[in-house]
């Protein structure tokens, strides 16, 4: 028998062979090719750097109208058609600057979620859709002014004088100080940007630079103060 008189069956067969394909992969497929594209969006004007008042609470105490600069960015699901389900920042670690340039972790570095923006404390955005962005809470700072008021102060710190500290914009609140509050210094923050359909996780660094000083104008805050940067 010629071979070829096999063809039509083989023709037959193959519609059948691509459908039982689709049907076990794919999910495969659809994460391979439709993957949501996660990037951070981050520049120094508002809303990712804004002086706003704000009631202050600490504990069992809340200070009304304090100035506090709230440091965000944005992540943008950059696909073109797929939702990105469920997503988080997680700080993996931080470090300090060392006087020689290197970066050392952090004693007190503990990995956790960042919040979501407006969000009442959320750290899982349940979706954003394709070319949207949703902002989250890096951290913040209010005036070292306040800091006898509210009554705090980081167990053994060295720091003479009131100074500015940074708070991380964590959920959940350590016991440690140290492992929220930020003292003035040079600090590399390692971030994960993730969501439940993502393959894997996407890597920023964010350089934070702060010396301990205050102004009540953003543009000489930014200038004179503190600096961000972000890093893929």
């Amino acid at each position: 028998m010629d071979d070829n008189s096999n063809w039509p069956y083989i023709v037959a067969l193959f519609p059948g062979l691509v459908a039982l394909f689709i049907a076990i992969w794919h999910k495969w497929l659809e994460s391979l090719l439709f993957n949501p594209k996660l990037i951070i969006v981050f520049d120094k004007n508002s809303p990712d750097i804004a002086l706003i008042p704000t009631d202050y609470h600490f504990e069992d105490k809340t200070i009304k109208d304090v100035e506090v600069y709230w440091f965000r960015f944005r992540v943008k699901n950059d696909s073109k058609v797929t939702t990105a389900k469920n997503v988080e920042v997680y700080v993996k670690q931080i470090e300090e600057k060392q006087k020689d340039g290197e970066y050392i972790l952090r004693k007190w570095s503990m990995p956790l979620n960042l919040t979501w923006s407006h969000t009442g404390g959320k750290i899982y955005f349940e979706s954003i859709p394709p070319q949207m962005e949703r902002p989250c809470d890096l951290g913040h700072i209010i005036p070292p002014m306040k800091w006898p008021e509210i009554g705090s102060r980081i167990p053994g710190s060295k720091v003479i004088g009131p100074v500015t500290l940074f708070t991380i914009g964590y959920k959940t609140i350590p016991k440690r100080q140290e492992s929220y509050r930020l003292e003035p210094h040079t600090y590399k923050f390692h971030l994960l940007v993730t969501a439940s359909n993502v393959r894997r996780p996407k890597p920023y660094e964010v350089i934070l630079d702060f010396d301990g000083t205050w102004s009540g104008e953003k543009e000489d805050m930014l200038k004179s103060c503190v600096s961000v940067e972000f890093k893929k």
